[in-house]
């Protein structure tokens, strides 16, 4: 392989280049520690796609962490309200009342983009 064939390649795989001269690959692990999956199967290797997605989440979480401390908004009452034993149905519907949305109101909606609008309008209110 070419030099500028690695290169293609590590563009178009988004791999670091010198990850292409590595003995094996490194060990890809997801940043969070509670990750979902169909069925709870494990994820063995994240796809690239979902190592960007996360961290792109992370990115703009921290953001807005630190502009609405910025901007002197207290603490969102549920966060940190939740251990490991509580139920995700019991967390789900703490923040639901919190945010002030009822039960299944995204059913409403014809498509998630739909439901994404209503919350951002309802959330602007």
């Amino acid at each position: 392989m070419t030099f500028t064939q690695a290169k293609r390649l590590a563009h178009v795989t988004r791999t670091p280049e010198g990850f292409l001269y590595l003995p094996e690959p490194p060990d890809d692990r997801l940043p969070i520690p509670d990750f979902r999956t169909v069925g709870d199967a494990p994820v063995r290797r994240p796809s690239p796609d979902l190592l960007d997605t996360v961290q792109m989440m992370q990115r703009r979480q921290a953001w807005m962490r630190d502009f609405l401390i910025e901007e002197g908004e207290p603490p969102l009452p549920f966060v940190g309200s939740a251990t490991l034993a509580t139920q995700p149905e019991q967390v789900a519907a703490d923040v639901r009342k919190t945010l002030g949305f009822a039960e299944g109101w995204a059913k409403e909606e014809n498509t998630w983009t739909e439901a994404l609008m209503h919350f951002a309008r309802e959330s602007r209110e």
